[in-house]
């Protein structure tokens, strides 16, 4: 999710001197991915198909993946914390 994170904010930081309304509407949207990013539980919440969306809008590889690796993390850490891995 770091990287995730980083990615968003370097896009923010990027439009942050936004001239069009393009670019204005780009901000608001990473901006909005920036807060949806702030916490892990945030995200895994949302619908599959938004979540996708917002991998694809940070132009990572092979989004499905990328989501689908995700989501065993996900997994991963449930079991550790409740099989005290």
């Amino acid at each position: 999710m770091n990287y995730l994170r980083e990615k968003v904010t370097k896009k923010v930081k990027m439009l942050e001197n936004a001239n069009t309304i393009e670019e204005l509407e780009d901000l608001k949207k990473y901006r909005l991915i920036e807060e949806l990013l702030k916490d892990d539980a945030c995200f895994f919440k949302i619908n599959s198909s938004i979540a996708y969306s917002i991998l694809i809008e940070l132009d990572i590889d092979n989004p499905l993946d990328y989501y689908k690796k995700l989501i065993s993390y996900k997994e991963y850490l449930k079991n550790k914390e409740n099989f005290n891995l």
